[in-house]
């Protein structure tokens, strides 16, 4: 799928980044299974950084892919332990970085797919749709769940994201299987042809 996968490093400001390329970012919860994936899409165990406390490092890791683009892993948010304290200061990151960067091409935003109706999830998908940014949603640990609960779960999500529509840009995903990885791969790249995204 990629050929050339590579750590780049994790940067607390993006000035200490020396190569800008197109930007993928990976968004989710702490526990929605992001390292998973992108240890899985990207065919490469162990690329994806897990930090030891949860919720709190506020670090953007970089991976470069095919020389082309990197995948922009951020930091996990809704950590049950997090103060709000740190639930604010995860914001001001994110936010100053999404308002800093002038690469982000696509955001891939995980979701769990047995938990539905995460606030957390909501708050981050309204923050992108403010943004007016190019965004999906992953439906991850689907493999974890049977035939009609699958269904449930996705009619859930497009009650939840009215913005969203099934296999426009709501996408369900398993590292078991790899059955959808294609499908997202597809969509990722279609993503880094078009016009660089413009942010509010």
């Amino acid at each position: 799928m990629f050929e050339t996968v590579h750590f780049t490093g994790s940067y607390n400001e993006l000035s200490s980044l020396k190569e800008r390329l197109p930007e993928v970012v990976i968004a989710g919860r702490s526990n929605s299974g992001k390292s998973s994936f992108i240890n899985h899409i990207t065919g490469k165990q162990g690329i994806a950084r897990v930090s030891s406390t949860p919720g709190k490092t506020q670090a953007l890791n970089y991976i470069k892919i095919d020389n082309s683009f990197f995948f922009v892993d951020l930091p996990g948010y809704g950590y049950a332990r997090v103060s709000k304290t740190e639930r604010e200061r995860w914001g001001r990151f994110i936010r100053k970085y999404f308002a800093s960067s002038e690469h982000i091409k696509l955001i891939v935003h995980l979701v769990d797919s047995r938990v539905t109706n995460s606030e957390h999830d909501l708050e981050f998908h309204n923050f992108c749709v403010e943004l007016g940014a190019a965004y999906i949603i992953l439906m991850t640990k689907t493999d974890k769940l049977n035939q009609s609960e699958m269904s449930k779960a996705m009619k859930q999500i497009e009650e939840k994201y009215p913005e969203m529509k099934t296999g426009v840009n709501i996408f369900p995903y398993t590292v078991k299987s790899g059955k959808f990885k294609k499908n997202v791969i597809s969509a990722i790249k279609s993503h880094l042809d078009k016009e660089k995204l413009s942010l509010i």
